[in-house]
């Protein structure tokens, strides 16, 4: 993990998704599934989507994808986050949709259907924030936010 500048937005940790983020802080990505049907949800909710039951419990994912959407940010929104950056909708294998940045790529070469890897950014308070990295050769080394994947160097 990386350190980033002070500033970035950090989530509001709740009893609902304290489990997410207690995940992240030690590198492992998690998401609700039903005991009943098997269904994965993100965001985190009360109850499964798609058989209303009650039973869902946190599960380690594969932490790889695809990019299903993207943006370049190109002005400043966050002093921290100096422009270009990539704002993306990520397609996990699992079959939910997160919404991340891209680091460690040159935002021009980040396309859509590209796959790519969690890559968890460590911020202040001992957040630490899922972001993806392309998977392979098409990852770039000029990106402002630079990160690692969980223990990697």
């Amino acid at each position: 993990m990386t350190d980033c500048e002070p500033g970035r937005p950090l989530p509001t940790i709740d009893m609902l998704n304290a489990p997410f983020w207690e995940a992240a802080h030690d590198g492992r990505l998690v998401v609700q599934q039903c005991a009943i049907c098997g269904g994965h949800e993100w965001t985190p909710q009360l109850v499964c989507s798609a058989c209303l039951s009650g039973t869902l419990v946190w599960t380690p994912v594969s932490g790889q994808g695809e990019i299903y959407a993207l943006t370049i940010v190109r002005a400043m929104q966050v002093e921290a986050m100096p422009p270009p950056y990539v704002v993306a909708i990520v397609l996990l294998d699992e079959g939910v949709h997160m919404l991340t940045n891209i680091v460690d790529a040159d935002p021009q070469s980040v396309r859509i259907g590209q796959r790519v890897e969690i890559a968890f950014v460590q911020e202040r308070a001992g957040i630490s924030l899922p972001c993806f990295r392309p998977i392979g050769n098409d990852a770039g080394i000029d990106s402002p936010l630079r990160s690692s994947a969980g223990g990697g160097p």
